[in-house]
């Protein structure tokens, strides 16, 4: 019998019978052929399946190597994870295609780092470390140079909580407060989860807390700098989705290309995210469907003037010296809201000038609400070559502390698109700084802002520090650029904007087709996202669409789900 050779998955050579069917004996050679190639695959099932059973190996580790929970099979302790020797492509070795199940509550020495992995997963098969039923990572500090586990220089590496596991610090805070361990008494920060120089690692469906609880204006042990929730500086293709954090200085310090920001609950900080770039520039940042809020727990000191240790960001891009700069940021449909703090609060969305020279800034449908304080800009995009803000609602906040709605300018900003945004509720609704450039008729158009000057802020609108209440001076009589922007816009009460606590839109509200159709900008990409408004309703493909960041009739969404079976401290 004769044999032709394929290839076959995994470039394995699979030999399959040549069988010459001739008119004479075609009926049985066929049914022959048939039986024959259905054995064989079968066989080659049986096969694929039995080596996909070798890859896929699972090791368990509890706190001291004993069984519990689900982690009853030869369990390992801390020890065996962290020894090098235990990592690499043998069937004992974590390796490719691994799942190291984590059991039960570990409890690591103050500033020592819990687990740390010692080897890489592959394209396609991750090493997954998977907390089981609640499992808890925790220590009384994980110090600055410790952590609960450390991921450095390793790739392809996904940390699944599934929804209920933990790290956290047990006594890590402001002296003497409410600690999960009992009264703080350590203040020297730390990261829960370190990732430098990392790709392709997956951080998901986890809680970190408190790794430093401060609960006191006067407590300046700790800067923000010194403790994180996640630290991965730099990360290629990192991935953090759908986790909770709260209590810590910057809840996510990274930077690198393709960056997926999805999803996460963050509160209780001084940043929510923060990258700041030197010599290197990188590109793609995806940051969406995010709940970032309550920021007051980091105040600095009452009375600290320009010497404040800390100022609030929920997004904070910036530039440290050096030419580096971020391109292709998307921010969108995030929730911004709570309080911001009393003393030194920046921006929800703070992108500083010249983070993102040379760049591309995508901002839209985010939702910006404050309490009664109030930020120098509460979405303030002060840097890019190419600036596009559409769709976007911005509300609350107060009109007698000097903050800015919507805020936008400095040296290297240019704006493309600036539209279908609905600006209210600060001393200021609309700015442009000194220093901008506005790129073609009519890039700033079709926005509503709320006129908030029966209700005591200062100004609606502010042109390179030129100041207006006045719609008609604003547009027609040359602060915004001898009657080329803004010429569809319009300026409503706030009484009257229809905006509900949460920014859907009510019936009869102005921004109800009040904006222009941007369809065309949908080509391709994370851009698409525009074409449908936050709750994921598509908006029309032709006609008007409506200013803001929910359209009309779009069903009053839900916040982005923290995973479940968490409990909070309180705090």
């Amino acid at each position: 019998m004769k044999y032709q050779s394929l290839e076959g998955a995994g470039s394995q050579r699979i030999e399959i019978p040549e069988i010459n069917v001739t008119k004479s004996n075609g009926r049985r050679r066929a049914r022959h052929f048939l039986l024959e190639a259905a054995g064989f695959v079968g066989l080659m099932v049986c096969l694929l399946l039995s080596v996909s059973a070798v890859s896929a190996k699972d090791f368990y580790v509890t706190p001291d190597g004993n069984p519990q929970g689900v982690c009853t099979s030869s369990p390992h302790t801390p020890a065996w994870f962290n020894d090098s020797a235990n990592w690499g492509s043998g069937t004992t070795q974590i390796g490719p295609g691994t799942t190291v199940h984590l059991c039960g509550t570990f409890t690591f020495a103050a500033e020592a780092t819990g687990l740390t992995a010692q080897g890489n997963g592959a394209s396609g098969s991750p090493i997954i470390i998977l907390f089981e039923g609640g499992a808890i990572l925790q220590a009384p500090s994980f110090g600055r140079g410790a952590a609960g586990i450390r991921l450095d220089g390793h790739s392809f590496i996904t940390v699944d909580g599934q929804n209920a596991g933990i790290i956290q610090a047990t006594l890590s805070g402001t002296a003497g407060a409410a600690c999960l361990g009992g009264p703080c008494s350590w203040n020297d920060g730390g990261t829960g989860l370190s990732a430098a120089n990392t790709s392709n690692v997956t951080i998901q469906n986890l809680m970190i807390r408190d790794i430093y609880l401060r609960t006191s204006i006067n407590d300046t042990a700790v800067d923000q700098w010194s403790n994180f929730s996640i630290g991965a500086n730099p990360a290629t293709n990192l991935t953090i989705n759908h986790n909770v954090f709260h209590d810590a200085g910057d809840h996510l310090a990274t930077q690198g290309n393709n960056m997926v920001i999805s999803n996460n609950e963050m509160y209780n900080m001084d940043h929510g995210f923060s990258s700041g770039l030197a010599g290197t520039s990188y590109s793609g940042a995806y940051i969406f469907g995010n709940h970032i809020h309550d920021m007051a727990a980091w105040d600095s000191p009452a009375g600290c003037g320009g010497n404040c240790p800390y100022h609030h960001d929920g997004l904070h891009f910036f530039q440290n010296p050096g030419p580096g700069f971020w391109d292709n940021v998307f921010i969108y449909n995030n929730s911004f809201d709570g309080s911001p703090g009393n003393t030194g609060p920046q921006g929800w969305v703070y992108l500083e000038t010249t983070c993102c020279t040379s760049g591309h800034v995508y901002v839209f449908n985010n939702t910006f609400t404050s309490g009664p304080q109030s930020f120098p800009g509460e979405m303030g995009v002060y840097s890019g070559a190419s600036i596009l803000v559409a769709n976007n609602t911005v509300w609350g906040g107060s009109f007698a502390n000097g903050g800015v709605a919507c805020d936008i300018g400095h040296g290297d900003a240019s704006i493309a698109v600036w539209k279908n945004t609905i600006c209210s509720g600060q001393s200021v609704s609309f700015n442009v700084q000194p220093s901008s450039s506005i790129g073609g008729i009519g890039a700033i158009d079709f926005n509503i802002v709320g006129d908030g000057s029966s209700s005591g802020n200062q100004q609606n609108y502010s042109y390179q520090g030129n100041n207006t209440q006045s719609l008609l001076i604003w547009r027609t009589i040359g602060l915004i650029g001898a009657s080329i922007h803004d010429m569809n816009s319009k300026l409503v009460p706030i009484s009257s904007l229809g905006l509900t606590s949460d920014g859907h839109l009510s019936a009869g509200s102005p921004a109800i087709a009040a904006g222009t159709n941007l369809s065309s900008l949908c080509t391709g990409g994370a851009i698409n996202a525009l074409c449908s408004d936050k709750a994921g309703n598509p908006r029309p493909k032709t006609g008007a669409w409506d200013a803001g960041a929910y359209s009309s009739g779009s069903a009053v969404a839900q916040l982005p789900a923290p995973p479940s079976g968490l409990t909070g401290t309180g705090h």
